[in-house]
C-alpha cells in the first residue's frame, strides 16, 4: 500500500487509462478485416497480455518475492556449469543440519516454476538430500527423502535463453506458527528477510523481554514505521509477519547501545514464510539479479572491442554484466553522480573482477552538452531546478547533498518558506553546482578513437562526449523504482512520481544527442509506471525524428502499453515486465532498444 497522499489514487488512473485504452484498441483489431491488421494478430503475440492484470493485482504482487531467485553468472572467473556445481555444494552445506519443522511438504506446494523452466525441465537439477544428510545433484523429478523438513529441496535451472544466468525456486508462504518471544524490525530489513536475508542488528526496533542467545522467536516488520527503540511491549501498530527465528544476542546488552554501534548477526531465521536461498556471500561469481536486470545487457548486446557508456551506472550490476559479455575488453565508462555511490561501485567491480571500466563521477546531464559557453551553463542550472528529482529506489537512491526534489506548484502559496539556514544550504548547493558544471565546460571532449589515458584504479572526474560518438549507450535511468519486490509499504512521494519522466526525458535527450548514428541505446527503469516507461519513449520520437525503436531479440516479458504517440508497431519492440503478470514472475521493468538513423550527422 501506498502511505502518501494522492501517489496511489494518481497510479491507479494512470494504469485504469492505459487498461482501458488496450481494450478499445484490441476489439478495433478483433473486428477488423484488414490484412495489415490480420498480420500483426499472427505475430504471436497477444495485444492485451499486458494489461489482463489490475492495479489491486499488481499491489498484491508486490507484497510477495518473485517465486525464483535469479542468480547471473560471473562469466569473467568461471563458466554456467562451474558455477552450477558451486551452488550446489553450497546449498548443500546450508543443509547438512538441518531442523525438522512443521510446515506445508513441498510435494503438496502448489508448483512455483515459471514457464521458461518447464520448457527445460531436462536441464534442470536438483539439489536433494539423502537419508545421510549428504547432498547430490540429481534429475529435476527425484524424489526428496524427507519432504516436510526445512530447506531439504532446491531446484537449479539454467535458464532456457540466458546462458549466463541461474533460477533457484522459492517457495512459500509457508504456515508458521507465532511464538510468544518476538521481535520488530523496520521495513527495509523486513523486505529483506522476505528475499532470504537473516535479521541484522541495525534492522531490529522491539523486542520482548527476557530474550538470550537461542531463544526462539518470531519476526514482524514494523508497516507504519512507529515502533520505537526498544520497546519490550507487543507491538500494537500495523505488522507483518516473517516467520521465526533463533537469536543470536541478548536484549539486555542489545539495547545498551545506539543503533548506529551495533552490528552483525541478530536473528538466524529457521522457519521463514517464504524460503528463499541466502547466497549472497558468493556475489564474485554468482551475481543476485534480478531476470529483467540481466536481460538489459543482451538487448544492448555490446560486442568486444567496443566503447560502451552506461550513464546511470551504480550500483554495477548491469556495467559488471557488460563487462562480461565484452570478455573485459573495449571501453566501458561507467558513469555515477554521487561520490559515494561512485567509491562504492568501483570496489565491487573490482571484486567482480572487470577490468574494462572506467568509474567516473559525473552529471549524466551535462556530459554531452549543446554548446559550450556561459548560456549553455545557464541552461544546465535552469534545467537543474526544474527537473532535479530525488528517487525512492534502493538501487537509484540519490546520496550527494546536491540532489534536490522538485516541487511541482502553480500557486504561491504552495512555494515553501525556507529558514534562513535553509536559504544557505540553498545558496551552498546552487554555488556547488555551478563550479562542477564550469569544470565540467573546461573539460577536453573525450576522443574514443583512442585509448584512455585515464588510470582505470581511481575514480575520474567528469567526463565530456562528442554529439555522435558513442556507440553503445545504456541509460537505466533514476526511477521511482515502483517495480521493487517485494515491498509492504510505498513510500513513493506524488510529487517525485510526477517529476521522474521529465527527469528521465532530460536524460533521455542526452543519451540522443551522444549516440552514432547506426549506434544502439537502451532505456530501462525498474517501474511499471506507464509514465517513467512507455511516455519516456513517446516524448523520445516525438522529439527525435532521427530516433526509432528496433526489435529486441530476446523477449521475455510483454509488449509495451498503449500511450499516446506511440503505433502498434512501436508498442510490439518494446518490452516491459508487469509484477503480476501470469506468463512469468519477477519485479517490475520495462526496456526500449532505440537507434539512430545513419543518414543522421
Amino acid at each position: 500500500s501506498f502511505v502518501c497522499d494522492g501517489a496511489e489514487d494518481h497510479l491507479r488512473k494512470v494504469w485504469q487509462k492505459a487498461v482501458d485504452s488496450d481494450r478499445k484498441v484490441a476489439a478495433t483489431i478483433a473486428s477488423s478485416t484488414s490484412p495489415s491488421t490480420k498480420d500483426n494478430l499472427e505475430k504471436g503475440v497477444a495485444i492485451d497480455c499486458c494489461c489482463t492484470s489490475s492495479f489491486d493485482d499488481i499491489l498484491r504482487a508486490l507484497a510477495t518475492p518473485p517465486k525464483t531467485t535469479c542468480l547471473r553468472v560471473n562469466t569473467l572467473v568461471l563458466s554456467r556449469e562451474e558455477a552450477i556445481e558451486v551452488l550446489a555444494k553450497d546449498l548443500s552445506r546450508n543443509m547438512e543440519s538441518p531442523t525438522p519443522f512443521s510446515s506445508v511438504p513441498l510435494h503438496q506446494q502448489q508448483s512455483t516454476s515459471t514457464s521458461f523452466e518447464n520448457n527445460q525441465q531436462s536441464t534442470a537439477t536438483t539439489v536433494a538430500t539423502t537419508t545421510t544428510n549428504e547432498a547430490k545433484v540429481a534429475p529435476v523429478s527425484a524424489p526428496t527423502t524427507n519432504p516436510t523438513t526445512f530447506k531439504r529441496h532446491q531446484v537449479i535451472t539454467p535458464h532456457p535463453l540466458l546462458d549466463d544466468v541461474l533460477t533457484v525456486e522459492v517457495t512459500g508462504p509457508h504456515v508458521r506458527d507465532e511464538l510468544d518471544a518476538f521481535v520488530v524490525v523496520n521495513i527495509g530489513c523486513g523486505m529483506a528477510v522476505l528475499r532470504g536475508a537473516d535479521v541484522f542488528a541495525p534492522g531490529i526496533m522491539g523486542c520482548s523481554k527476557g530474550v538470550t542467545v537461542g531463544t526462539r522467536l518470531s519476526v514482524y516488520a514494523d508497516l507504519e514505521g512507529c515502533c520505537r527503540r526498544g520497546c519490550a511491549l507487543p507491538y500494537e501498530g500495523q505488522k507483518y509477519f516473517l516467520g521465526n527465528g533463533v537469536a543470536q544476542f541478548n536484549r539486555v546488552e542489545f539495547f545498551r547501545k545506539e543503533q548506529k554501534d551495533v552490528c552483525g548477526l541478530a536473528v538466524k531465521m529457521t522457519e521463514p514464510i517464504y524460503e528463499t536461498p541466502c547466497l549472497g556471500h558468493l556475489s564474485d561469481r554468482l551475481i543476485l539479479q534480478n531476470l529483467p536486470s540481466c536481460v538489459v545487457a543482451h538487448v544492448l548486446a555490446p560486442k568486444p572491442h567496443t566503447t560502451v557508456v552506461d550513464m546511470c551506472a551504480a550500483p554495477g550490476g548491469k556495467t559488471a554484466h557488460i563487462a562480461a559479455l565484452m570478455h573485459n575488453t573495449g571501453r566501458l565508462i561507467s558513469i555515477e553522480r554521487s561520490q559515494k555511490r561512485a567509491e562504492a561501485m568501483k570496489l565491487w567491480l573490482d571484486t567482480l573482477h572487470v577490468t574494462c571500466a572506467e568509474v567516473v563521477k559525473a552529471d549524466s546531464k551535462k556530459i554531452c552538452p549543446l554548446e559550450s559557453g556561459p548560456a549553455n551553463h545557464q541552461q544546465d542550472d535552469r534545467d537543474d531546478q526544474k527537473t532535479t528529482t530525488t528517487t525512492t529506489t534502493q538501487q537509484h537512491e540519490r546520496e550527494e547533498a546536491g540532489d534536490s526534489t522538485t516541487m511541482s506548484s502553480t500557486s504561491v502559496d504552495a512555494i515553501p518558506i525556507l529558514s534562513k539556514k535553509a536559504k544557505q544550504q540553498k545558496r551552498r548547493k546552487q554555488k556547488k553546482r555551478q563550479k562542477e558544471s564550469q569544470q565540467q565546460q573546461a573539460l577536453e571532449v573525450e576522443d574514443l578513437t583512442q585509448p584512455s589515458t585515464h588510470s582505470k584504479s581511481a575514480i575520474r572526474k567528469g567526463i565530456r562526449f562528442a554529439p555522435n560518438s558513442v556507440e553503445y549507450i545504456l541509460l537505466d535511468a533514476p526511477c521511482s523504482g515502483l517495480g521493487q519486490r517485494p515491498r509492504l509499504v510505498n513510500t513513493s512521494k506524488l510529487v517525485d512520481i510526477e517529476s521522474a519522466p521529465q527527469y528521465q526525458s532530460s536524460l533521455m535527450d542526452v543519451a540522443v544527442r551522444m549516440l552514432k548514428p547506426g549506434g544502439r541505446l537502451v532505456y530501462s527503469t525498474c517501474s511499471f509506471n506507464p509514465e517513467e516507461n512507455e511516455g519516456v519513449i513517446a516524448r523520445c520520437l516525438a522529439k527525435h525524428k532521427n530516433i526509432q525503436l528496433l526489435p529486441q531479440i530476446l523477449r521475455l516479458g510483454d509488449v509495451g502499453m498503449p500511450y499516446e504517440g506511440l503505433s502498434h508497431s512501436d508498442r510490439l519492440n518494446l518490452q516491459r515486465f508487469t509484477p503480476s503478470s501470469p506468463s512469468y514472475d519477477t519485479i517490475g521493468f520495462f526496456v526500449a532498444l532505440l537507434t539512430k538513423r545513419e543518414d543522421t550527422y
